[in-house]
């Protein structure tokens, strides 16, 4: 009988999520970052 890894498939899938709504907030951040630094003429 094969084993039950069906948790570990559900970990690994709420880890990946966390791991992208992080890199998309990153992204956000860094938008509006660089949106603001344009708008007031500087490189950073």
């Amino acid at each position: 009988m094969p084993p039950d890894n069906a948790g570990y498939f559900h970990a690994a899938y709420v880890v990946v999520g966390a791991v992208y709504l992080g890199y998309a907030l990153l992204l956000m951040r860094r938008r509006a970052r660089v949106r603001r630094a344009l708008e007031r003429g500087t490189d950073r």
